[in-house]
């Protein structure tokens, strides 16, 4: 799976790289042909602002973006086709919309830079040093910041951490390293759980 966010509408494509086929040199650079497996799968909508980060997990069955409007939203890729025939007829796009199963507020750091997923907790890092963990059994609804907890920032507040991942053990990475040198920060689960 891939994806690309639109900088004007702020929805964000999706393409099932499965039928990727062929990949030849045409004189100016490179160009990749895709299959029959390897067309548009559908659009994320819902972001008000810019798209920054997108992660797959679950075999490309879920995946989490993270926007500038300061929200993360969990997505359901496997409904997608189910979900084609309720697709707005006011839609320009003729691709199905992927299910938002949840909007993550909370992060107060603005712009979020990098989005992961693992099991029941979404971890996102951006602006002014933030990064911040959604539990998602935390909140009944699912629509608010009641799974939410900012972690403690061990990154400089005028820097933005630019990367954030939960391996399979559940320990977060956290880097950031704009404008100096770089710094790697490791969150064991008994620091953030």
């Amino acid at each position: 799976m891939v994806g690309a966010a639109d900088e004007e509408t702020f929805d964000i494509y999706v393409w099932d790289l499965g039928g990727l086929v062929e990949s030849h040199n045409d004189g100016d650079g490179g160009e990749v042909e895709l299959g029959g497996g390897g067309s548009a799968a559908f659009v994320l909508r819902g972001h008000e602002d810019e798209v920054n980060c997108l992660r797959f997990r679950c075999c490309g069955l879920l995946a989490v973006s993270g926007s500038s409007d300061g929200t993360a939203r969990l997505w359901d890729l496997s409904s997608s086709s189910s979900s084609s025939s309720s697709s707005s007829s006011s839609s320009s796009s003729s691709y199905p919309p992927g299910d938002c199963l949840r909007v993550l507020r909370g992060f107060s750091g603005g712009k979020i830079w990098s989005v992961d997923l693992y099991g029941l907790r979404v971890v996102a890092a951006g602006r002014r040093g933030e990064v911040g963990v959604w539990n998602l059994n935390g909140d009944g609804d699912g629509d608010g910041d009641g799974g939410y907890r900012q972690l403690s920032l061990p990154h400089d507040r005028s820097t933005s951490v630019g990367q954030a991942r939960l391996d399979d053990t559940a320990t977060l990475v956290t880097a950031d390293g704009m404008g100096r040198a770089a710094v790697a920060r490791i969150w064991l689960p008994n620091q953030y759980l």
